[in-house]
C-alpha cells in the first residue's frame, strides 16, 4: 500500500476510504478513526476522503480521536 499512497500524493490524486461500518455487513468494519489518523500522519500531503467517518456507530469514536 505505501507504494500506492506515494503514487496517489505524486500525483496529487485523491486516496477515499470507506470508513466505518456497513449496514450489509454489520459486523465487518471498513476502516477506522485510527487506521485514517495513521495513513493521514505517513503520508502527509495525501488528500483524503473518509466516506462516511462519524456514520453508523462511529460518532463517539470520532469525535475523540479526530475532532478531541
Amino acid at each position: 500500500m505505501k507504494y500506492t499512497y506515494d503514487l496517489a500524493r505524486a500525483l496529487n490524486l485523491i486516496a477515499v476510504f470507506h470508513v466505518g461500518f456497513d449496514y450489509s455487513f454489520p459486523g465487518e468494519l471498513n476502516a477506522s478513526p485510527q487506521s485514517m489518523i495513521k495513513i493521514s500522519k505517513n503520508f502527509p500531503g495525501l488528500r483524503i476522503v473518509a466516506a462516511h467517518l462519524g456514520g453508523l456507530k462511529m460518532a463517539p469514536d470520532v469525535l475523540d480521536s479526530v475532532a478531541g
